[in-house]
């Protein structure tokens, strides 16, 4: 196999592994968010300026945004 083919096995295998390992951090996080209380968060209103108002949610223990 040539060069540019041996780098690319190389770096496909690297991204898949990255992948695998974000995952797992990712359903880490999604646990604690789970189990977190939520009793430290901040909630407030944007107005829009011109557009719909929204509402947001923020939990400053787990950082879950709802």
């Amino acid at each position: 196999m040539n060069e540019i083919h041996e780098k690319y096995k190389s770096i496909a295998g690297r991204l898949k592994s990255h992948d695998a390992a974000r995952k797992l951090i990712e359903a880490e996080l999604l646990a604690l968010q789970h189990i977190c209380p939520h009793t430290n968060y901040e909630e407030w209103t944007d107005s829009g300026w011109g557009r719909m108002s929204s509402n947001e949610w923020y939990c400053k223990d787990c950082g879950l945004r709802k």
